[in-house]
């Protein structure tokens, strides 16, 4: 064998052994993945499921248009309203 490929170990190096392997619940990278969860969780039981406005129906007054009907969708079905006040928002909330 060549001298010239021959790595020689001039000190050993120190292995880490203490290493901090408890669980901590409360260790900020828990709690950012348990909060998103949770946020929505609590705007559903508040607001319900969200729909997204894509047909409406309505008249033109002096104000602006006066909506009295409107259709929302989202991925798991359909969900119409008469709107009380003549608004249709464009993302809608429904309770199950």
């Amino acid at each position: 064998m060549s001298q010239h490929n021959v790595v020689r170990i001039v000190r050993p190096v120190a292995q880490e052994t203490h290493a901090d392997t408890r669980f901590r619940v409360l260790s900020p990278r828990h709690v950012l993945w348990l909060s998103w969860p949770l946020a929505a969780c609590l705007v559903y039981f508040a607001l319900g499921l969200p729909y997204l406005r894509f047909s409406y129906t309505y008249r033109e007054t002096d104000v602006g248009p006066h909506y009295s009907r409107c259709t929302y969708w989202a991925p798991w079905g359909r969900h119409e309203r008469r709107p009380s006040g003549g608004q249709c928002p464009l993302i809608g909330f429904h309770r199950s």
